[in-house]
């Protein structure tokens, strides 16, 4: 009886672990699980630089990773919990095919990395210095803005990989507004290095990772601005119309900007243009007074165009024969000639055939057919009139 209650002991106990691990194998499977977004870590750049080489790109930024494991176990996991990397110790110049490999802390296994080998570009090391530009940020008081700014430094060296070094413009350094004071204030900033649009410019290092700007909080005054033009535009072009702002905003002290009503821009010369062109205007402004930030890039807009056009055809019947010998007569072999005249819209105005003579000169021309020029004048001083063809056929023979 004693052996039969072992026996019946131990196949509960069998029976039981059986149901156990059926009911945990329903209720908690080994699955999988698919996660995205993953930023690759690129490891060791410090071998590359110490070789004169940096890192420049990859052909992927971010991979996907799926895992294996319990559903409980993978439920509690995310893209934090998994680290992908690439070593770029063995990387030459040029492009290299680098596996990665991923690990994470968590109760799970890697199962697959996708893509699992990248492609990673290795070029020359170098250094370039770039201004430092402050951006103010924040609410803007009306009629006042921050002035006098200086930096320090007032460039930064940056270094990297040769095309992404390039691809910097200046280091953007941002301050709130509301930290300048009315006397000198110096504010640490923040350096990012950006590119022309001001957006930031990855995988770089700089020579500071921040700089000291000093700014005084100033008055801003709207004054008239006088500019004066010289020269004359490009043969074959015309002036259309100067676009001048006829008011400049100016910053400094209340006591600096009292007694100021207007500013005077240097002499824009438009000697040579042959195209539409914008030209920064520079301006002479007195000692403790600079351009307020909506005015730091006015520049004068040169509108030109082509010279009007006129074209017309003159039968050969109207052109005068000068010089004609007595006793002979002249014919020309063609019908008509065409002209060509250009100018400006006020030259061209009104202008027609009957402002021109054509001529021919015919002195000491004897029998026989000749090629010769034809001569055109205008009443009205115009730019250019061309003839086509510019000589004519000549028939020349005794009356």
């Amino acid at each position: 009886m004693f052996k039969n209650n072992k026996i019946n002991m131990a196949l509960s106990l069998i029976i039981a672990i059986v149901l156990w691990l059926y009911v945990a194998g329903q209720v908690d499977p080994k699955t999988d699980k698919k996660i995205t977004g993953i930023e690759i870590e690129f490891l060791n750049t410090d071998s590359l630089q110490n070789n004169g080489l940096d890192f420049a790109s990859a052909s992927e930024k971010q991979v996907s990773v799926t895992l294996e494991g319990k559903r409980s176990q993978l439920n509690r996991v995310d893209k934090d919990d998994i680290h992908v990397t690439a070593d770029l110790t063995h990387c030459i110049r040029g492009e290299n095919t680098v596996t990665l490999k991923a690990a994470t802390s968590k109760k799970a296994e890697i199962e697959k990395i996708s893509p699992s080998v990248i492609t990673v570009k290795v070029e020359e090391r170098v250094n370039n210095s770039k201004p430092v530009k402050v951006k103010f940020t924040g609410k803007r008081v009306k009629n006042r803005e921050p002035g006098n700014v200086r930096t320090d430094p007032d460039n930064v060296n940056v270094y990297g990989a040769k095309s992404i070094v390039n691809k910097v413009d200046n280091i953007q350094v941002s301050v709130p507004r509301n930290s300048i004071k009315i006397d000198d204030t110096t504010v640490t900033a923040k350096a990012v290095p950006v590119d022309s649009s001001g957006k930031k410019v990855e995988n770089v290092w700089l020579s500071t990772k921040n700089v000291a700007v000093t700014a005084s909080m100033m008055e801003t005054k709207e004054v008239d601005l006088d500019v004066k033009t010289t020269g004359t535009v490009s043969d074959g072009m015309q002036l259309e119309e100067i676009k001048l702002p006829e008011k400049v905003t100016i910053r400094g002290t209340q006591d600096t900007l009292a007694d100021i009503t207007g500013v005077q821009g240097e002499q824009i010369d438009i000697s040579g243009l042959n195209k539409t062109t914008t030209i920064p205007i520079e301006l002479s402004l007195p000692y403790g007074v600079e351009l307020a930030s909506e005015s730091e890039d006015i520049s004068a807009r040169v509108v030109l165009k082509e010279l009007a056009s006129m074209s017309f055809d003159v039968q050969t019947a109207a052109i005068e024969k000068n010089g004609l010998e007595k006793g002979y007569t002249a014919s020309i072999t063609e019908n008509a000639i065409s002209i060509t005249a250009k100018g400006t819209d006020d030259q061209m105005e009104g202008f027609s055939t009957d402002d021109i003579v054509c001529s021919v000169d015919l002195k000491n021309l004897k029998e026989g057919t000749h090629e010769v020029a034809v001569k055109v004048t205008t009443n009205d001083k115009i730019h250019s009139v061309a003839v086509t063809p510019e000589k004519v056929k000549v028939n020349i023979s005794k009356e």
